[in-house]
């Protein structure tokens, strides 16, 4: 009898035991479930507005497109890329279609962001003139070794425009995202300058998102998101995420400053983060 009890003690100690290890890895499954998700959430929201402030920047500076250069392809860098053809090329006929060509890969200078393929934009009318709206697609395009794909509509209004990503798709060695957004970008400073050093936008807006292992999350700006032009990452805002199992995520992006950190709150737990070396 006594041996008996000592066996369903004993048998009942490594039922705790595995029940207990279960728990501890179903609990750190979900944490780098959510910890996946806010990364997706801040990767979209990086990539999406770098590939904005790219199409506003060689839109305003090419001579064919926008409303001050007298020459197109202007912007090519020292090392010709990227290499910007338009067409039609006069400087009265819309729709335009701009390619942008970053060949097998060039960065503006003194970044550190490396992009290659291409991205072809078609303006219904100069860029930021309320009503022209520009649809943005991609080939074989990269930012680093993130890969981008989808449709971008931009509609400008006054002081902005609405973004709309469609069949949106980031991946690289990690997995791949699909998403699937509205956003609503204001300009908040640097609107009466050529040059866009000054600029400073303000974004709000929400999106859905479902990545490659399955899981998949709604997000929504309470606070919005501010992006600088001469900052590579995102430096003010906040959102909130709500994932399939209604875990509440909250990334936080910052004070203002420029700096390479954020945080990331999972159901009342923070952590910081940095956004990785060479990714906007």
């Amino acid at each position: 009898m006594k041996k008996s009890i000592l066996l369903l003690t004993g048998i009942s100690v490594l039922l705790l035991l595995v029940v207990s290890a279960c728990k501890k890895d179903a609990l750190n499954d979900l944490k780098s479930d959510n910890e996946l998700i806010a990364t997706s959430s801040s990767a979209i929201d990086q990539n999406t507005m770098e590939i904005i402030s790219d199409g506003d920047w060689f839109g305003m500076m090419d001579g064919f497109v926008g409303p001050e250069a007298t020459t197109g392809n202007e912007m090519t860098n020292e090392n010709g890329c990227p290499d910007i053809t338009v067409s039609p090329a006069d400087r009265t006929t819309f729709p335009k279609t701009m390619t942008i060509d970053f060949g097998d890969g060039c960065s503006r200078q003194g970044s550190d962001v490396v992009k290659k393929g291409k991205m072809i934009i078609v303006f219904t009318g100069r860029p930021r003139v309320p009503g022209t709206v520009t649809t943005t697609t991609f080939d074989n395009y990269f930012i680093n070794d993130r890969k981008m794909e989808g449709t971008i509509t931009k509609t400008y209004g006054q002081n902005g425009f609405n973004i709309t990503v469609r069949d949106g798709k980031l991946t690289d060695a990690d997995g791949s995202i699909s998403f699937q957004s509205t956003k609503t970008i204001v300009q908040i400073a640097g609107q009466n300058t050529r040059m866009p050093n000054d600029d400073v936008f303000r974004m709000t807006g929400r999106k859905m998102v479902t990545n490659s292992n399955g899981g998949g999350f709604t997000a929504n700006t309470t606070k919005p998101v501010i992006k600088r032009f001469i900052c590579p990452f995102v430096v003010e805002g906040t959102i909130e995420i709500k994932n399939r199992r209604d875990d509440l995520i909250v990334i936080d992006y910052g004070d203002g400053r420029c700096d390479n950190e954020y945080t990331v709150t999972i159901n009342g737990v923070t952590e910081t983060k940095f956004f990785r070396p060479g990714r906007r």
